[in-house]
């Protein structure tokens, strides 16, 4: 009896461990109209600095959703994109 006590222990403390899992953070993929790719910027502005161009079509983990601007991940490089290429 002991053992079954024991195995649905372990079968409910599962699901609990699984939980954190499941609350990944939010992603997005970045659309441009002309299927090239979206700057990835430091700052809130046209004038910040470029990190990096993100490609058409990729997944970014959103990090600040935001409203003009959104603050992502991508490959390890956090920034800022326009939220209107993010969908």
């Amino acid at each position: 009896c002991s053992d079954s006590v024991s195995n649905a222990s372990t079968v409910r403390a599962a699901p609990a461990e699984s939980a954190p899992l499941s609350t990944n953070p939010a992603t997005a993929v970045v659309v441009h109209p002309a299927g090239t790719y979206v700057n990835l910027r430091n700052g809130q502005s046209m004038n910040s600095g470029i990190l990096m161009r993100v490609p058409h079509g990729r997944q970014v983990t959103v990090l600040s959703p935001g409203g003009e601007w959104t603050r992502v991940n991508y490959n390890g490089t956090q920034g800022y994109m326009l939220s209107t290429f993010l969908k």
